[in-house]
């Protein structure tokens, strides 16, 4: 039996519980971390595609905090990261906004809580007959379908 499940087509036998796959890695991004090389942690892939409602990067909250948890299904939580978002949320001055992200940015870096292996671009192709369409730009790319229902052809 096949079954589509988050976009991805998954291969059940219903007479048997599915076979995760066991990957033992050696996790060493900074030495001070580690006692010696004994330390080992067993780890699962967490493999996800996500899309943002708007281009404000307000919007990482989904995907780096315990508030997204449909999004951040990784259990990833670190209390500077929110902190750094709800004070840029609150930030009436844009500068002092801009300056906010830029140290979550350098955070977000240096703890790697999500690696994108893959950033796509979305491009259409349509007639010059056809008006109305169009791709609407950035983290918004994957919703310019929205925009077929101004869409008709001259």
């Amino acid at each position: 039996m096949i079954r589509q499940r988050n976009s991805r087509a998954e291969t059940v036998d219903l007479g048997r519980p599915p076979v995760l796959p066991e990957f033992r890695c050696f996790y060493r991004p900074r030495a001070h971390r580690l006692d010696s090389h004994a330390r080992r942690l067993t780890t699962r892939p967490c493999v996800y595609g996500t899309v943002g409602v708007c281009n404000d990067p307000a919007f990482l909250e989904q995907i780096l905090t315990t508030a997204g948890a449909q999004n951040a299904s990784h259990g990833y939580d670190n209390p500077k990261i929110k902190e750094l978002l709800d004070s840029a949320k609150r930030a009436a001055d844009p500068t002092e906004r801009k300056k906010l992200y830029r140290q979550l940015g350098e955070l977000v870096l240096t703890e790697a809580p999500i690696v994108g292996l893959a950033w796509r671009s979305q491009a259409y192709g349509y007639k010059k007959a056809v008006t109305g369409f169009s791709n609407i730009p950035g983290f918004l790319t994957f919703e310019s379908g929205y925009t077929l229902a101004g869409t008709a052809k001259a």
